[in-house]
Formats: C-alpha cells, structure tokens, sequence
C-alpha cells in the first residue's frame, strides 16, 4: 500500500502523542514545499472586446498612455486596489512602468501577481475640476 508524506506524518504523530495539529502543519508545508512564489514578472491575456485603456495611475481619470489590443499578452510587475472598473477594484502595473490596466481587461490565469509595496494612490468618483 502506498502512503502520502503527509499520512505518515500524521499517523507517526498521533502513534508518538504527538499534536495533531503540529502534524497538519507539517504535512501542509512539507506538500507544497514544492510551489514557490513566482519571481519576475507575470505573464497575462488582455481579453477585453475593445482596446483596453493603460492609465497613468490607478484611476480612469489619470492619463491615458497607451491602449492594449484585445488579445496582446502583457507582462504584470505587481498588482494594487485602485477605482472600480465593472466590479473590479484590482489595477495591475505592467512591468517597466509602463502602465497601469485594470484586472477587468487582463486575464492573469489565477497566477498570483504580487502587491505593488506601499504605493497608495487617491481615487475619487468624480474626475478633478479643472477649473482655476
């Protein structure tokens, strides 16, 4: 019969009196011991219909500075809370700080991106007056 790490972990700790949840713990760790966070960049899809718009901040009120064709793979350096876009509060800035494009355009395939440090941005629900 073939057994898991984790099952012998487990079966060896409760023979020995052992916690069991020092077992669990083990077994979680020693089962992705494995899976490492990604390093570098994130590969993503832009899968919008129309030409996704790449902001300047996090906001669709800060400057357009490109726009991405649906279909364009793009690289995501990190990821940040920004204004909502369809449901979605997620911007991801693409590497070389070229940009700033919501979630709601771009498909990451569940990939982790990692959070952009502790760069905080103001959003608000109405755009800036321009007005002197």
């Amino acid at each position: 019969m073939r057994t898991t790490v984790a099952l012998r972990t487990l079966a060896a700790a409760l023979l020995t009196g052992g916690t069991l949840a020092v077992a669990v713990q083990a077994a979680v760790a020693g089962a992705h011991a494995d899976v490492a966070a990604p390093v570098g960049p994130v590969l993503a899809v832009v899968v919008s219909h129309d030409p996704a718009p790449v902001r300047a901040a996090p906001t669709g009120y800060s400057a357009l500075v490109n726009r991405l064709w649906p279909g364009t793979h793009v690289s995501l350096a990190c990821e940040t809370e920004g204004q909502t876009v369809h449901g979605s509060r997620i911007w991801f800035q693409l590497s070389g700080g070229r940009g700033w494009v919501s979630a709601h355009y771009v498909d990451a395939g569940h990939r982790w991106v990692p959070a952009c440090g502790d760069t905080t941005y103001s959003v608000t629900s109405t755009p800036p007056s321009t007005s002197g």
